[in-house]
């Protein structure tokens, strides 16, 4: 993990991790930080496979093996390629997969139906799904080793907070009850806040209300299913 020291006169070193940097820039954006994170990781996990392995024997045979990406990370694959206009790394790498989804098609038509339903395809390891768990991770650690540093914590409430799933998975490892709380009545808030913006909004269409819709209002809907469902969806590029 790369890090950086802080001195200041008259206070001692102060050691700033990169994922710290990360998250308190990620606070002051748009959405759950963690899922903001995690996309900009993927997207550096793309760029990584499509200019600097694109022939590397091992990483090949991993995504082989993997027979390439989950749904989700198939759409921001697709959507990185056309950003970065790399086709070229794209295609070898994609056939690569194809070749290996062919034989993989080969063996299921040799089994019986009663086999055929015994397989789990859900039980898919997205290498991309991997490497964004790994540095999540990361994240969890740092956010929980500052809870008890008043300026990460007062940033980490200011912000739009994490998704459910993510706020949950940081719930399950936060030890200290008051301060577990503090985040849950805060999210808890932000969504209070959302559910005001909307019910003003259906007000002012339906002309129950008078004054002109505000962005907030208009935005709501939109901020809280990235509040329960988190921002990594297709429409989020």
């Amino acid at each position: 993990m790369n890090k950086k020291i802080i001195n200041k006169p008259g206070h001692p070193e102060k050691i700033i991790s990169k994922s710290y940097t990360e998250l308190i820039e990620a606070f002051k954006k748009d959405g759950c930080p963690i899922c903001s994170l995690n996309r900009l990781n993927v997207d550096s996990y793309f760029s990584s496979i499509l200019y600097e392995c694109v022939n590397d024997p091992g990483v090949r045979k991993n995504l082989r093996s993997s027979l390439g990406y989950c749904r989700s990370h198939s759409i921001q694959f697709i959507q990185f390629v056309e950003s970065s206009y790399n086709r070229f790394g794209a295609s070898i790498i994609i056939a690569d997969i194809s070749s290996e989804v062919i034989k993989e098609l080969d063996r299921l038509s040799k089994l019986q139906l009663k086999e055929l339903k015994k397989i789990d395809i859900t039980n898919h390891k997205c290498p991309a799904c991997i490497y964004m768990q790994s540095h999540e991770h990361i994240y969890y650690s740092e956010i929980i080793s500052n809870l008890e540093n008043d300026i990460f914590l007062s940033e980490f409430i200011k912000s739009d907070g994490l998704c459910h799933a993510h706020l949950v998975q940081l719930m399950k490892i936060i030890k200290n009850t008051h301060v577990r709380n503090k985040i849950i009545e805060s999210q808890k808030l932000k969504l209070c806040q959302l559910i005001k913006d909307m019910d003003e909004f259906v007000k002012k269409h339906s002309q129950q209300a008078s004054g002109k819709i505000t962005s907030d209002e208009a935005e709501a809907f939109k901020k809280a299913i990235r509040k329960i469902s988190g921002s990594q969806s297709e429409f989020e590029r």
